[in-house]
């Protein structure tokens, strides 16, 4: 039979309505099977070990990854101690380094201390000399002398580029205390040329014939050719003849000294200025410049 003698299509068309759905009958049911419509207790179980096996997979995994975060934390935290150990290592290591150089450098300027050319006076020369009749006549009954000293190298090296540079000056107490004199003497000496702006405080400057290098122990003279004379009395003060110098030198290893000398002389001896004797404080360098 087709749609149009079935009366129930065909009512449906006539009130232009969708006809109803069919209805399972008991025979239809019967078509789904048992095992659909009520599962048994067997397959809710398999269900329920299947639910409980996912959840703990997932635990596992869970489980897993929290460990794995706990072990990179412990990782991290285990290479930041070796970080700070290197680093404590290292600036043991810099300070370790720093404390050997300057070790090495201490000994190498000893080693240049102790083997550098040290130039002092070792005497004094006093020769007397015959006095010109102008001089009889302005210091009658006195006795004039030539002024000299002697310089020894008490170093280990040869000493060079030796220079020695002398005035004497008859003056009073006062000069050899820091006086103005004494002082526009030492910087003249020190120039080997006058700069006193008032050309009355210049003063003579004798630069002494002397060897230019002196080796380890060995010594020479520096005379200086002009007439000193004795202790005496001018204008009712004691006057003395002084002998100031300057020595300069290099040592073998390039550095550049100095020595000054201040003495006041007497016919029976002679002694040291309370100023104008020092020498130099320039160290040996540890290394040679680049």
């Amino acid at each position: 039979m087709d749609d149009a003698e079935n009366p129930d299509y065909a009512a449906g068309d006539a009130s232009g309505n969708p006809p109803p759905a069919p209805v399972l009958t008991s025979d239809d049911e019967a078509v789904l099977g048992e095992s659909e419509a009520h599962p048994t207790e067997e397959e809710i179980k398999e269900t329920k070990e299947l639910i409980r096996g996912t959840r703990t997979i997932e635990w596992l995994q869970f489980s897993v990854t929290a460990l794995v975060a706990v072990v990179g934390i412990v990782a991290i935290c285990i290479y930041y101690g070796q970080l700070c150990e290197m680093e404590k290592a290292t600036r043991a290591s810099e300070t370790a380094a720093n404390a050997a150089k300057t070790a090495v450098d201490n000994s190498v300027q000893q080693f240049r201390m102790d083997e550098r050319a040290w130039l002092e006076l070792e005497s004094f020369q006093n020769e007397p000399v015959e006095m010109t009749d102008a001089l009889k006549r302005v210091y009658p009954g006195l006795r004039a002398f030539a002024q000299g000293v002697t310089i020894r190298n008490y170093g280990r090296s040869v000493a060079r580029n030796i220079s020695v540079r002398l005035n004497m000056t008859n003056a009073d107490e006062s000069f050899g205390k820091n006086s103005k004199k004494l002082r526009i003497t030492e910087e003249a000496l020190r120039l080997s040329k006058n700069t006193a702006t008032n050309k009355s405080d210049w003063v003579y400057i004798y630069k002494a014939p002397v060897a230019t290098s002196l080796a380890p122990g060995s010594s020479m003279n520096a005379t200086m050719p002009l007439i000193g004379i004795p202790h005496h009395t001018e204008g009712g003060k004691d006057v003395f003849p002084y002998n100031v110098g300057r020595i300069d030198y290099t040592d073998a290893f390039g550095v550049n000294h100095w020595k000054t000398f201040c003495f006041r002389i007497t016919e029976t001896d002679r002694s040291y200025c309370e100023t104008g004797n020092d020498e130099d404080s320039n160290s040996e360098p540890s290394s040679k410049p680049n």
